[in-house]
């Protein structure tokens, strides 16, 4: 009897120590994984980050059927050849004549050559907008455009076009530019002013002119106003 009664103590005994230590795995807090390493990441270069202006002046990159894609800096849609949108403005005298500009802004791609006024259509802005915004930025602001025609891009040319047309008020003329205009017509008024000589950077031609030109000396200008002048609008 006292040998089973030691038996069972025993076994009890042993009962214990295994619970004891299946109860001490469970009650023990586990230990926390340590925290992973903090990633150093690099600091990016000055050039690589966007500059408040940049972040203001973004564009829809398209596919070929007009329908946006993403976001970008316009250099950088120009740099790679990629779809946008571009407003162009024909700005005519009240004599009828088309006022082209050596194009200034290095962004476009032509500057130097002979050019309507044009720009980007920016992030959530509609074509007649950017005309808008064009002649705001030209002093028109006065003049509403007109819609002449649009285009869509072509696989030679990646741009879907927009043009306009904008007559200017009796009395007003393009007048030479100052060196620091970046390439934003100035205007003067007969009334108070003698009218300056044509500037070199400004050009007047009606229809004909113009024409002859443009078969001519295609290279002296842009594809815009190769573009625009095939349409046959810019006189109407």
């Amino acid at each position: 009897m006292q040998d089973q009664s030691s038996r069972i103590g025993q076994t009890g005994q042993k009962i214990r120590v295994q619970t004891k230590d299946v109860l001490s795995q469970e009650v023990l807090p586990k230990k926390r994984p340590k925290p992973a390493k903090k990633m150093h990441m690099p600091k990016a270069e000055g050039n690589a980050l966007l500059s408040m202006s940049e972040r203001a002046r973004l564009i829809e990159v398209t596919d070929m059927h007009d329908r946006p894609l993403l976001c970008m800096p316009p250099e950088a849609a120009l740099r790679q050849g990629l779809c946008r949108r571009l407003a162009l403005v024909a700005v005519r005298t009240r004599a009828g004549r088309l006022v082209l500009h050596k194009d200034r802004d290095p962004c476009l791609g032509y500057a130097g050559r002979w050019d309507v006024y044009a720009d980007f259509v920016m992030v959530g802005e509609g074509r007649e907008d950017a005309a808008l915004r064009l002649l705001n930025r030209m002093g028109l602001s006065g003049i509403l455009p007109r819609k002449l025609t649009a285009a869509k891009a072509e696989k030679d040319r990646p741009i879907h076009y927009a043009l306009f047309s904008a007559d200017l008020p009796v009395g007003l003329y393009p007048t030479a530019l100052a060196e620091n205009t970046d390439g934003v017509f100035a205007w003067t008024n007969e009334k108070n002013s003698a009218r300056e000589p044509a500037a070199p950077e400004l050009l007047e031609v009606d229809a004909d002119e113009l024409e002859g030109l443009v078969r001519r000396e295609a290279e002296l200008f842009t594809p815009e106003v190769l573009w625009a002048a095939g349409t046959g609008l810019l006189f109407r």
